[in-house]
């Protein structure tokens, strides 16, 4: 059996990081999908009970609402073909998913290939308490190993993979190519993984920053990023993608999706921060801020978008969900600053390959 890895975390500020291995549970059971249903005075998942991991949801039918503004990307050149983020008012294609526990979000676009299997996790269906409830992934969270070790075997039982890698994240742009030669005690910094592997789960730990999943069916090659707005500026998703070409994929083909993270609205920076951040990208992103008076907010999904365009990138799925304004749904590091807290969970995007 293969061991499940963690470098532990990383939030909306600096990274902490912490190197662990072990040994999982057995995680080649077979799982059944189910799709929950919610309605706004429910508590509870009704769950169908057949395989549905594809639904369509309302968004206003969901008891957790998703929050995009619908003027975020008006500034994507339409010839680029990318996906725009959609806005709570309309139907979306993502589902939210409860299989033996685990409660995540999905792309409909990324779930075309059968092969992939992928999930941005909340923070529902685990067993973890107190700050941490429930389906906390880092243990340099503070919360208890044994309850970590618990959520994380439930995301891979839930996915049908057997092994879980991910790094000790530090904000930068290093990428590493998870082969059957990766020494899983082994914790190296990076915020970028991709493999052609099959049953290895890559995991982004993310708080705010935005986890960014990439796949070639074609190819059978996978990615993931784990971007902040140094790992964005930095180009950490311009590296995946180069570390994806030399596997095999080809950028025509790569659909890619940006998970839950912090949106717009809930992101306020200095205007220092806007002048020193538009003068080292390497393309115009000043309509990725907005600006009032003194203050200013700052777009980083949108500025992911317009880099993985700027890179070639035509297939975008951006999920707009608000990790710091949606409390009952995602853990936030900086929701948690502003409420002089202490601790916080972490969710998780994952993506893997299984068997044809």
């Amino acid at each position: 059996m293969l061991p499940v890895a963690d470098a532990g975390g990383q939030h909306g500020g600096e990274g902490l990081a912490e190197s662990e291995g072990f040994e999982p549970p057995d995680l080649l059971q077979s799982t059944v999908f189910k799709t929950a249903a919610f309605d706004r005075s429910a508590n509870s998942p009704v769950c169908s009970g057949k395989p549905a991991p594809g639904n369509v949801l309302h968004a206003g039918a969901c008891r957790m609402r998703i929050i995009s503004e619908r003027e975020r990307l008006d500034h994507i050149p339409q010839s680029v073909g990318l996906m725009r983020c959609r806005p709570a008012s309309t139907s979306v294609d993502n589902s939210r998913e409860a299989v033996n526990g685990p409660v995540f979000l999905t792309s409909g676009p990324l779930s075309g290939d059968p092969r992939t299997v992928h999930a941005f996790t909340t923070r529902h269906g685990g067993v973890s308490q107190g700050d941490w409830a429930s389906l906390n992934c880092s243990f340099s969270s503070g919360d208890r190993r044994v309850r970590i070790l618990e959520n994380r075997a439930r995301i891979l039982r839930a996915l049908g993979l057997r092994a879980l890698v991910s790094l000790h994240q530090v904000h930068g742009n290093r990428v590493l190519t998870i082969d059957r030669n990766w020494r899983y005690d082994a914790m190296p910094e990076g915020d970028g993984m991709v493999t052609r592997e099959i049953g290895i789960a890559l995991g982004v730990l993310v708080a705010d920053c935005a986890p960014v999943l990439l796949s070639d069916p074609g190819a059978g090659v996978i990615g993931a990023a784990h971007a902040g707005w140094k790992g964005a500026l930095d180009g950490i998703t311009d590296h995946v993608i180069m570390r994806m070409l030399d596997l095999g994929a080809d950028a025509d083909r790569l659909v890619v999706a940006i998970g839950p993270a912090i949106q717009q609205r809930s992101y306020e920076v200095a205007l220092d921060f806007v002048e020193r951040f538009t003068a080292r990208s390497p393309f115009d992103c000043e309509n990725c801020f907005r600006i009032a008076g003194d203050r200013a907010w700052f777009d980083l999904p949108g500025y992911l978008v317009r880099r993985l365009g700027h890179a070639g990138i035509r297939h975008i799925d951006c999920l707009g969900s608000d990790t710091c304004a949606g409390e009952g749904e995602f853990f936030s590091y900086r929701r948690m600053c502003r409420r002089g807290g202490r601790h916080h969970g972490r969710q998780m995007g994952v993506i893997g390959l299984r068997e044809a």
